[in-house]
């Protein structure tokens, strides 16, 4: 509902408000290019916008596919966003999981360690993602156990999400 209101009273807000409402609203009415354009051409604009670098991320993150190109595109947008904002946790989550899937355990380490001072928690789901996929791609059958552990007493949705993104990350189906 807050969304579609932004989205009728647009019209009074500048420009980049009003782009940015504008490319939220392809993306989540799955115009993928038009998200796409939108966040690009503020950008251009606004080169240090933290909002249009998350928003453009998330379009490659999770759409790339649907615009001819790789989700691993996503990188260099979310690492803007991570620049832009280094206490926001977003990217930092989404940095994981694209150095996690392409094997890059020096840059999963140090990420990881910069998410969990974000999240200390031990048990956020990004935090426990995290620590999975670090576990696994180290071959620590220790805090893997510790994770399938953990895990093992979710509920099924929560499971799948969490599990299903660690051996999606990771690429070990066996875990």
């Amino acid at each position: 509902a807050a969304s579609h209101r932004s989205f009728v009273y647009r019209e009074r807000l500048g420009w980049r408000a009003r782009r940015l409402i504008e490319a939220f609203d392809a993306r989540i009415h799955q115009r993928h290019a038009e998200a796409e354009h939108l966040y690009r051409e503020i950008l251009a604009a606004y080169p240090n916008q933290f909002e249009a670098w998350l928003g453009l991320g998330g379009i490659l993150f999770f759409h790339g596919a649907f615009l001819g190109r790789s989700w691993a595109e996503a990188r260099i947008a979310y690492e803007q966003a991570a620049a832009l904002d280094p206490r926001d946790a977003h990217p930092l989550w989404f940095l994981t999981y694209i150095a996690a899937r392409e094997g890059r355990l020096a840059e999963l380490d140090s990420l990881t360690d910069r998410l969990l001072q974000l999240e200390p928690g031990a048990f956020t789901p990004a935090a426990l993602v995290a620590r999975g996929q670090r576990a696994v791609l180290r071959g620590d059958t220790a805090e893997v156990e510790r994770f399938v552990a953990t895990v093992e007493g979710y509920s099924a949705e929560h499971l799948q999400l969490t599990g299903g993104m660690v051996t999606w990350t990771t690429g070990d189906i066996a875990m």
